[in-house]
């Protein structure tokens, strides 16, 4: 869908996304992933292809209005200056980064503080979590919950009930 329709559609990677070219990219794979051998499967003769492809989305989408992660960023921090594993991975924040899923610590977006909009997943427990500057899109569609999404420029939300859980 998102090659076909590459005017309209744009993707980032995230942290599947990463660890699958990972796991592909290994020349001994000790553990097999049965999820990313059925993905190597269906892709068959064209999984190089599609490696590289996906190797050409970015981490993040910014514009002057908006910034689109796949699970967010540190507070102050350039965008560039983000390691990979924290912009796929984050949910709260410790202050140097080495635990990105602490509920004791603060969901990384109470700490942002910024006017331009950021709008991420990567947190399925959290649900649709909308705020004034952020808005959390990842509403469980593999576990049965929903697939949502975020039209721009209209700032619409819409979802759709998954068929089943996936996960």
């Amino acid at each position: 869908f998102i090659k076909s329709n590459q005017s309209q559609v744009r993707a980032i990677k995230g942290n599947h996304e990463l660890k699958f070219i990972e796991y592909c990219e290994e020349s001994e794979n000790t553990v097999i992933k049965t999820n990313f051998e059925n993905v190597k499967k269906q892709l068959g003769k064209q999984l190089k292809e599609w490696i590289e492809y996906i190797k050409s989305w970015p981490l993040y989408i910014e514009s002057d209005d908006y910034i689109v992660v796949h699970a967010g960023f540190p507070p102050n921090t350039p965008l560039k200056k983000v390691h990979p594993n924290i912009l796929t991975n984050i949910r709260t924040w410790d202050g140097p980064g080495k635990n990105l899923n602490n509920p004791e610590d603060p969901p990384w977006h109470h700490l942002y503080n910024e006017k331009k909009l950021v709008i991420y997943g990567h947190w399925a427990v959290q649900g649709l979590h909308i705020t004034k500057n952020t808005i959390g899109l990842d509403s469980g569609c593999v576990y049965g919950g929903k697939l949502s999404c975020f039209i721009l420029p209209r700032h619409e939300i819409h979802q759709v009930q998954a068929i089943k859980s996936y996960a």
